[in-house]
C-alpha cells in the first residue's frame, strides 16, 4: 500500500537542537516518559551505571524520569544528555529523540510541524511566520503510525478544507487590525461550538461553511480581565515554578504585581492600556498574534478528526494566544520592547506549561467557559 502524502511546515528541516546553548533546556520542567525499548536497555545495563540508571526510573504504571518535573537526573552540568553522551542517541527515550518534532499521520495525509514549546522552534517560527506554509514533501521517508482509528475520509476532507478556509480568513483579518482579528475569532468560535455539538450528537455537521454569525457574548482577543484572572488562578501558576520553570515564574509574577491589588474595573482598564499600547497599535504584532493563532490551529485542530471536538482545539488556540499576548505586553511595559529571542522564550514558556501539563491544560479550559 502506498504511503499517504506528507506535508511539512516550511521551516521544519531548518531545526537543529542548540543543546547546551539553549536558554531553556527541554530537560527542565516536565517528566520524561520512557518507552519499552529504553526500559529494556536500562534493565539490561550492567555494573554501577546500570544500577544508577534503574534508580532514576519512577512510576507504577507509566515509567518516567524526573518525577518532580524539575530536571531530568541525566542532564549534565554542560546542559547535555548524560545518557546520550555515554551510550549514544539510539539509547535515549523516543520522546527525547523526537522532540520538538511533531509527526502526525492521519491516514489520508501526514503532516510534520515543530512544537513551539522549544525556544529554538519558536525562534524559527518568528523568522518565518510571514511565509509559513505546509509544503508537499516527496520521497520514501518512513511515516509514524496512524493517529487514532477514524477511517471516515469524508469527515477528514471536510475538516481539512474547513481548517484551510479558517486559516485563510484569520490571516486576512490579522493583517487588517486587532479588532478585525477579534471579530473573526468570535465568528469562528460560535461556529466551532455549533459544529462540535452536532458532531458529538449526530456524528456529522452541516455547518462547516455556514456564514451565520452568532454573538458569543465576549471578546476573544483579548479576553476579559476576569477570564484572564481565572486562568492565572489555576494550577497554570504554582510557586514551585520558581525551580522547574523560572522564566515562566518570572512572567507570572509580573502579572500578579501588575494586577493583584486592582479590582475588576481597574484591572480591565490596565489590561486595555497594555493591549492598546503594545499590541493593537503595532501592525507587526497584530499579524504575529494572528499567525501564532494559526500556528496552533495547524498543529492541533486536526486532532478533532479523532475526537470530534473542533471547538475544544480552537479554544486551545485562543487561550494560549491570550496568555502569550498578556506576557508580551507585561514584558514590554516593564523592560522595553522584547528582542526576538525574548519573544521566543515567552512563547515557548507558555506553550510548555499549557500544552505539556495535563492538569494546567484542564484547569485553564475549565476556568474559561464556552460561548
Amino acid at each position: 500500500m502506498s504511503q499517504p502524502p506528507l506535508r511539512k511546515i516550511s521551516y521544519y528541516d531548518e531545526f537543529k537542537c542548540r543543546s547546551s546553548e539553549c536558554p531553556d533546556n527541554c530537560c527542565h520542567g516536565w517528566v520524561i516518559p520512557l518507552d519499552e525499548d529504553i526500559l529494556k536497555r536500562i534493565s539490561g545495563e550492567k555494573g554501577l551505571y546500570g544500577f544508577w540508571l534503574r534508580s532514576t526510573v519512577h512510576g507504577k504504571y507509566q515509567k518516567i524520569f524526573s518525577p518532580l518535573s524539575i530536571r531530568c537526573p541525566h542532564l549534565t552540568r554542560e546542559g547535555l544528555c548524560g545518557i546520550q553522551k555515554r551510550k549514544g542517541e539510539s539509547y535515549i527515550a523516543d520522546v527525547c529523540r523526537e522532540y520538538p518534532k511533531i509527526r502526525m499521520n492521519y491516514g489520508p495525509l501526514a503532516e510534520y510541524f515543530l512544537d513551539l514549546s522549544c525556544v529554538h522552534a519558536a525562534f524559527l517560527f518568528l523568522h518565518h511566520y510571514d511565509d509559513e506554509e505546509l509544503l508537499v514533501q516527496g520521497g520514501d521517508e518512513e511515516l509514524p503510525g496512524t493517529y487514532g482509528n477514524n477511517e471516515d475520509r469524508d469527515h477528514f476532507k471536510r475538516l481539512y478544507e474547513h481548517r484551510a478556509n479558517m486559516v485563510a480568513e484569520l490571516r486576512r483579518a490579522c493583517r487588517v487590525s486587532a479588532e478585525e482579528l477579534n471579530d473573526s475569532l468570535c465568528a469562528y468560535a460560535g461556529r466551532e461550538w455549533r459544529v462540535q455539538n452536532q458532531l458529538l450528537i449526530k456524528g456529522k455537521s452541516d455547518l462547516w461553511e455556514s456564514d451565520e454569525a452568532e454573538d458569543i457574548g465576549c471578546d476573544l482577543f483579548p479576553l476579559s480581565i476576569k477570564q484572564i484572572n481565572e486562568m492565572m488562578s489555576t494550577c497554570f501558576y504554582e510557586e514551585w515554578l520558581k525551580y522547574s520553570a523560572p522564566f515562566l515564574y518570572k512572567l507570572c509574577r509580573m502579572y500578579y504585581k501588575a494586577f493583584d491589588k486592582l479590582d475588576y474595573e481597574k484591572g480591565a482598564e490596565e489590561l486595555k492600556r497594555l493591549f492598546d499600547s503594545y499590541i493593537a497599535v503595532d501592525e507587526r504584532m497584530v499579524t504575529l498574534c494572528g499567525e501564532y493563532f494559526v500556528s496552533v490551529i495547524l498543529r492541533r485542530y486536526m486532532m478533532s478528526f479523532e475526537d470530534y471536538s473542533p471547538y475544544h482545539h480552537f479554544k486551545d488556540a485562543y487561550l494560549v494566544l491570550n496568555l502569550f499576548g498578556l506576557f508580551y505586553a507585561l514584558w514590554y511595559d516593564k523592560n522595553g520592547k522584547p528582542k526576538k529571542i525574548e519573544i521566543a522564550r515567552i512563547m515557548a514558556a507558555v506553550e510548555k506549561r499549557f500544552f505539556h501539563n495535563d492538569n494546567a491544560l484542564k484547569d485553564v479550559h475549565a476556568a474559561v467557559k464556552a460561548p
